[in-house]
């Protein structure tokens, strides 16, 4: 076995500085959870948006070395698909939860609802996408997954309910600006 060569410390700055570059970026926080193999799986993602609106298609991307990668990536005729859960501005330490920790401590006195297909829908979100897997496309160390919206709801839109987003390595809101 050869060994493993020393890091360069150039491409260690770059990737670095990349990431801080990335952190500028304001993003919204969902949770996605699949069913597979009779156990709930759920993570915290902010790569979440729409693709289109006919036919009705999302997106998020998941990390190919990711130990729940085969529950979301299941094909759709075996039942593959996701559940989108758009979390709101207080659910912040529910997004830190599904960020880190066992799938059982994920769920752990988490309130969901199930849905027909079988996938959580999380109590207190905003809106929820209940999706078919509907493409995988391979982007570097990522998966593009495209799932198509079987069933969905938007709780949050009639209060107008501040969803979460992410931002500068931060939790937050987004508030109106005047005018």
């Amino acid at each position: 076995m050869s060994p493993v060569p020393p890091p360069d410390p150039q491409q260690a700055e770059r990737l670095q500085a990349l990431k801080d570059g990335m952190a500028c970026v304001s993003a919204g926080v969902v949770i996605v959870t699949a069913h597979h193999d009779g156990h709930d799986w759920g993570m915290t993602c902010s790569s979440f948006t729409t693709v289109s609106l006919e036919p009705s298609l999302v997106l998020w991307c998941l990390h190919r070395g990711s130990a729940s990668h085969a529950a979301f990536t299941r094909p759709a005729d075996q039942g593959g698909g996701y559940c989108v859960n758009v979390l709101a501005a207080d659910q912040s330490e529910l997004a830190r939860r599904f960020a880190r920790g066992t799938q059982a401590e994920r769920f752990d006195a988490v309130e969901v609802e199930r849905l027909p297909s079988g996938r959580a829908r999380l109590a207190g979100a905003v809106a929820w996408f209940d999706c078919s897997l509907h493409e995988v496309l391979r982007a570097g160390d990522h998966e593009i997954l495209i799932g198509r919206i079987g069933d969905f709801g938007a709780p949050g839109a009639a209060t107008q309910a501040s969803s979460l987003v992410y931002a500068q390595r931060r939790f937050g809101s987004v508030h109106a600006l005047p005018g």
